[in-house]
């Protein structure tokens, strides 16, 4: 995935204190005495959970000598959620220049003129940056892009409306005006052509772990509960200010009530695992490790990551593989970066990936939905295309809608509570919902959460998926079957 550029501040760590780690030999105790003592010599301990992981800012002296004594410690690489737009960043004030520059945004829905309030605004720059505000209540947003220029600019969500985007846009005296489109009340979505309204009651009994920005509130989501992680505390689970990215994954998967826009599974329950914090625009292993465990420990039966690390993660595939070896399926995003290799933590062995599949006719033009459009064209349909911007599968892996997908935004009401994202981490909720289904439709819900049981649900997914007509790196195994 792209690069967005190191976290400010020290460079931080991950050592890995797990019994699978290679520092199994090596007792609590003394590695308490080892960090001790590095402390001494520049080290900081930020967090630990003793037995489990440290999470350390430390000089690359300090690491050189923790790995010649023999400790496995990895760089704290960034997770982001695996949407096609830029992530959640604020970009930093220069305060070596004596006028910071500033672009003003103004988001007005196309059926009125008025000003759209609690649109997330993303602005990537020629530098790589990013900045992202949300409009307030005349629809209005402010990105600073000192010392350089706006390439790309995404207006996603928008309650109650379509996406946009524009590479580059258009910027008069200092601004950009855009004109969103309402989604029509009943609007038939990629994701509901291909599956129908699903009883209430579809993947009851079957617990689904969402770790991701947070979920809700909205009136259409029952939540269980879950947890938010901000190193060793925790706090609560719903959706953190200005990224409803998770709450769109949980209405995928369970948005339930009468609206049009019904989850794959409205019956399943929702833990939600919060990982990121306010105004930092990625997780961590640190918190994403506490994450998968606490979700095996609270008996869910599947795991949803619609989420893509820069690079692999060695921490973060021993909680993964441990999770399976507990009988968890666990769903993983393919990633954004237009045919590229499968993302991490998708590319680990074990884990379902799941590319992103759009249809034509099921979106406006002129929205971000419409990019994502092109070559090659589905067999014998046409109208079906692979999304640009989505990786490649393993042969074994899904498809499923990704593009233009319609979903549950955070909202105290049912006013204006829906959005539109695309990408490969819309698509992973669809597989996770249609797994809920097969463990809840055929009672193996009420087996023993094992392999066994994972590797049979998985298995009848693929026998139910069809192919679409494109070579199996797009595609995997194709489209699970309604």
């Amino acid at each position: 995935m792209t690069r967005y550029g190191p976290r400010p501040g020290p460079q931080r760590y991950i050592l890995d204190e797990s019994p699978e780690s290679g520092n199994k030999e090596t007792s609590t105790g003394v590695l308490f005495e080892a960090l001790a003592r590095e402390e001494q010599r520049g080290l900081c301990v930020v967090a630990r959970r003793p037995g489990d992981a440290a999470l350390v800012e430390a000089s690359s002296d300090v690491v050189w000598r923790l790995r010649s004594a023999g400790f496995e410690i990895y760089e704290d690489v960034p997770a982001y959620p695996a949407s096609v737009q830029p992530p959640a960043m604020k970009r930093y004030l220069l305060h070596n220049t004596a006028v910071n520059e500033y672009v003003k945004v103004r988001v007005r829905s196309s059926a009125n003129g008025r000003g759209i309030s609690g649109a997330v605004v993303r602005g990537k720059m020629a530098d790589e940056t990013v900045d992202a505000q949300v409009t307030d209540v005349n629809g209005m947003a402010e990105l600073n892009i000192t010392g350089s220029e706006l390439r790309e600019l995404w207006v996603a969500p928008v309650p109650g409306h379509w996406s946009w985007c524009a590479r580059p846009p258009v910027v008069h005296s200092g601004r950009v005006d855009v004109d969103v489109t309402p989604i029509s009340a009943g609007h038939v979505d990629v994701l509901r052509h291909y599956y129908n309204p699903y009883a209430p009651s579809a993947g009851s009994g079957v617990r689904v772990g969402i770790i991701d920005t947070g979920v809700g509130p909205n009136p259409a989501l029952k939540v269980e509960g879950g947890y938010g992680y901000d190193y060793d505390s925790r706090g609560p689970w719903t959706a953190i200010e200005g990224s409803p990215h998770g709450t769109h994954v949980a209405g995928i998967i369970a948005a339930n009530g009468d609206s049009a826009w019904l989850g794959v599974a409205p019956g399943a329950t929702l833990r939600s695992y919060r990982i990121y914090i306010e105004r930092e625009p990625s997780a961590g292993p640190y918190d994403i490790g506490a994450a998968i465990d606490d979700a095996v420990a609270d008996k869910c039966d599947i795991i949803n990551l619609s989420i893509e690390f820069e690079n692999n993660a060695p921490y973060i595939s021993r909680r993964i593989r441990r999770a399976i070896a507990e009988g968890v399926i666990v769903v993983g995003a393919a990633g954004n970066n237009g045919r590229g290799p499968l993302a991490f933590p998708a590319s680990i062995e074990g884990v379902v990936a799941v590319g992103a599949l759009g249809r034509h006719g099921t979106f406006p033009g002129g929205t971000s939905s419409a990019s994502a459009a092109g070559p090659p064209p589905g067999k014998p349909d046409p109208d079906n295309f692979v999304a640009l911007f989505s990786n490649c599968v393993r042969p074994h892996d899904f498809i499923a809608p990704g593009v233009g997908v319609i979903s549950t935004l955070p909202s105290p009401s049912k006013h204006d509570a829906w959005g539109v994202f695309d990408g490969t981490s819309q698509a992973a909720p669809v597989v996770a919902g249609l797994a809920a289904c097969v463990l809840s439709e055929t009672g193996w819900i009420y087996e023993a959460r094992t392999p066994t049981r994972a590797d049979k649900t998985l298995a009848e997914l693929r026998r139910r998926a069809v192919t679409l007509g494109f070579s199996m790196d797009l595609e995997g195994t194709g489209l699970i079957g309604a």
